[in-house]
């Protein structure tokens, strides 16, 4: 083989290894951010635990810088407004968390809360139409919405 040919191919392993360490190290990073993420929601879920609800939204929001495909996270952020009395940032996240999974059911359950508490009976029966779909009678987010529009009906007197 000639000095050409051979150094072709020390190129082409060196560039083989140089790429297999760019994705072993993004694969590394990767890791890192799904740690940083998980910490930061399970940090922002002991916060609503403890009904630190600033607490809670800081590391939420960490949690999603970190990845922000988790609509567990989402979810659990928009609660966290919900309980801070800030409904528009809460549905905003509601519907974030329904965008990256439609039938997540506590998004579900807690956007129709959210809309039932804006006077949105359609929208919150919708909800709970996708609820019982997807999780029936007895599924605790289901019967919390049914509970609601139950009480708003009755509220309302029975419409």
């Amino acid at each position: 083989m000639n000095r050409l040919g051979s150094r072709r191919r020390n190129l082409s392993s060196a560039a083989g290894l140089a790429l297999l360490g760019l994705i072993a190290g993004s694969t590394v990073v990767v890791a890192a951010a799904d740690a940083r993420s998980e910490a930061a929601f399970n940090a922002g879920v002991r916060a609503i635990q403890q009904q630190d609800w600033q607490s809670a939204v800081n590391r939420l929001e960490a949690a999603i810088v970190a990845d922000p495909t988790n609509p567990d996270a989402y979810e659990r952020l928009g609660y966290a407004h919900q309980q801070l009395n800030e409904p528009d940032k809460a549905l905003k996240y509601f519907r974030i968390a329904l965008e990256l999974e439609p039938n997540h059911v506590n998004a579900l359950s807690h956007h129709g809360l959210a809309m039932l508490s804006a006077g949105n009976m359609k929208e919150a029966r919708a909800d709970l139409d996708r609820l019982t779909r997807r999780c029936g009678a007895g599924c605790a987010p289901h019967d919390e919405l049914q509970r609601a529009i139950d009480y708003y009906r009755l509220k309302q007197g029975g419409s």
